[in-house]
């Protein structure tokens, strides 16, 4: 059976999970029965997806944003108000849930990993994707989680602050936290892994491009300039993508011949699939995200701070402003995320790609032509072409200028913001987010009490930055 087939059958019955003792770590043995074939393997996969994608509609991202400047305090949600404030507890159930339906992908995925040995008569090449796969998603649920539950990478000589527990295997046993440079030891390995095994293109599904487009944003991070160079001009490079010149519309309304934009490189997918004979059902994968924006008797939950506003100097020419953004009773709205009902969401595209480039290129002292093309690329698409470029005398000082500022203003509400400011800031910059320093405690999501009941974890200093 065709893994895309699972999937749609699943997504038809939202209420049900496809493997119910998937939800959980078991009490005890798994089932040796649970895999007999290549199919039960690909419904395991399948589900590690749909679990990510159930943690990318929105939830995820938003959570991040909260701890930047771009967004102003959420309307009434109390669980996204102590986000905003920096101030977790353990008792935040909104966090509390990402966090585990973080762990919740990794347990799938091991327990794949743990169990595809048994399986005999894969097709060539099957095994080694399916473990590709599972490996990808592993590693990059757990850079999710080390991003946003502990400092950031670079904070400490050797990176030896604590980070999160690293999870390599189906089992339930309590763990303490890995230091961040083990965890994105771990997560490097998974990546480099997936990267060298999976295939060139899979259809809506990891491929090697997209692993490739995660390195490029894994070793930015990290201050590996040339790496990030290598891995985001292999993708911009490889003919998988073209660069939207014209379309500002990143998130369109989804069609059941089209699911995803030319820049999609990796994220999670909604579709239109028939049915019964023709009707027409949806699995819709940008729900968070609609709820969040969405203007509701003249207000959302989250609306766009007057920091960025001021930032982006609200240029009239600057056609984003029209297409993203809208203005009423002295309240911004980002509309980008619910002008369309149902959409698909890039966690990488080629945007992002080009300015990470852009500014990795500078900071290495590379090829600035190249460097001022990627920034004149996004450019040229927000503003009437040839008005608005940067110039050809650009210095590296001035390209990491605005390739940052095009960075902010291209990913407003996409969840990425939060982990540039703390880049910066390990990288010696005064980096202060609404009146507090990017590393103050609260800038680190506290982790749920069921982890407090280790004996000997560490849990983030309380109290929040102000």
């Amino acid at each position: 059976m065709k893994k895309i087939f699972i999937l749609a059958f699943c997504f038809t019955l939202p209420l049900v999970s496809c493997n119910k003792w998937l939800d959980q770590p078991p009490t005890g043995n798994l089932r040796e029965d649970l895999f007999n074939t290549a199919e039960d393997a690909q419904e395991t996969l399948n589900s590690c997806y749909d679990a990510l994608a159930n943690l990318y509609d929105g939830r995820i991202q938003s959570i991040s944003e909260l701890l930047s400047d771009n967004i102003t305090q959420p309307n009434t949600n109390n669980d996204l108000r102590s986000v905003y404030a920096r101030q977790t507890t353990f008792f935040n159930g909104t966090t509390n849930k990402v966090y585990q339906d973080l762990y919740t992908v990794v347990w799938r995925c091991n327990t794949l990993l743990d169990n595809i040995d048994v399986i005999p008569n894969f097709d060539t090449g099957e095994k080694e994707r399916l473990i590709a796969e599972a490996r990808f998603l592993r590693g990059f649920c757990h850079w999710a989680a080390v991003k946003l539950w502990a400092q950031p990478y670079g904070w400490t000589p050797g990176n030896t602050h604590p980070g999160v527990p690293i999870r390599n295997r189906a089992a339930a046993d309590p763990l303490l936290r890995s230091t961040v440079q083990e965890v994105y030891d771990f997560v490097q390995e998974d990546f480099e892994f997936a990267y060298a095994n999976l295939p060139e293109t899979n259809g809506i599904y990891a491929s090697k491009m997209a692993a490739a487009g995660v390195l490029a944003t894994f070793h930015f991070l990290k201050q590996e300039w040339n790496l990030a160079v290598q891995y985001s001009t292999e993708v911009i490079n490889s003919g998988n993508f073209s660069f939207e010149t014209e379309s500002l519309d990143r998130y369109p309304e989804i069609t059941q011949s089209n699911n995803t934009t030319t820049e999609f490189v990796f994220g999670t997918v909604s579709t239109l699939f028939s049915i019964n004979g023709g009707s027409i059902a949806q699995d819709r994968r940008c729900g968070s995200f609609v709820n969040n924006y969405q203007i509701n008797n003249g207000i959302a939950e989250l609306m766009v701070s007057q920091n960025f506003q001021d930032y982006i100097n609200l240029n009239p020419a600057d056609k984003r402003l029209l297409q993203w953004f809208t203005f009423e009773s002295n309240r911004a709205f980002l509309k980008k995320f619910f002008t369309n009902q149902i959409y698909s969401v890039p966690i990488v595209h080629l945007t992002e790609l080009h300015l990470i480039r852009a500014e990795a290129i500078a900071e290495s002292g590379g090829d600035l032509s190249t460097a001022r093309a990627d920034i004149n690329k996004i450019l040229n698409r927000a503003f009437e072409a040839g008005t608005n470029e940067i110039s050809e005398s650009a210095t590296a000082e001035d390209v990491i200028a605005e390739a940052r500022r095009q960075y902010r203003i291209e990913l407003i509400g996409e969840g990425k913001y939060t982990e540039q400011l703390r880049r910066y800031g390990v990288m010696g910059e005064n980096i202060i987010i609404r009146d507090a320093p990017y590393d103050c405690p609260g800038m680190a999501i506290q982790f749920p009490n069921a982890e407090s009941t280790v004996i000997g974890f560490e849990l983030n200093p309380e109290g929040g930055c102000n």
